[in-house]
């Protein structure tokens, strides 16, 4: 099982544990088949479908994106998870709909939930997709 986002699994760096949603759907998923099963940290979104693509994971979760359709099935939703913007504290933005203006460009993750959601929604913004997840 591969996952990368911490809203779904957290791994305690100091004793290996991994808890969370995925981390409790993948347990039971194990305890009904019986079958042991290993949750294995992956670092982008990106990289789980394709280590379920690649049979080096048998299921993955990841939020839904129109790009992967047919390299990957999705099941029912199973979770749904608030997001936030952020800015910095001089910023003249307050609410996600004032994002959407010619001029502003907005900083994305490649392959990321939030990512598909604005490209979706945002007609005017620009989107720089990136593949660094560091906050600097």
């Amino acid at each position: 099982m591969g996952v990368a986002n911490l809203a779904q699994a957290t791994l305690d760096c100091g004793t290996g544990a991994i808890t969370g949603v995925v981390a409790d759907i993948t347990r039971e998923l194990g305890r009904r088949a019986g079958v042991p099963m290993t949750i294995t940290p992956l670092p982008t979104a990106a990289a789980v479908p394709e280590a379920v693509r690649t049979d080096a994971a048998d299921i993955g979760f990841v939020a839904p994106n129109p790009e992967r359709t047919g390299v990957v099935r999705y099941s029912q939703t199973y979770m749904l998870v608030q997001q936030s913007a952020l800015v910095r504290t001089d910023s003249p933005l307050h609410s996600v709909r004032e994002l959407d203006r010619l001029g502003q460009v907005i900083g994305i993750n490649t392959d990321d939930s939030v990512g598909v959601w604005l490209q979706e929604r945002l007609t005017a913004a620009r989107l720089r997709a990136t593949t660094d997840y560091t906050l600097r």
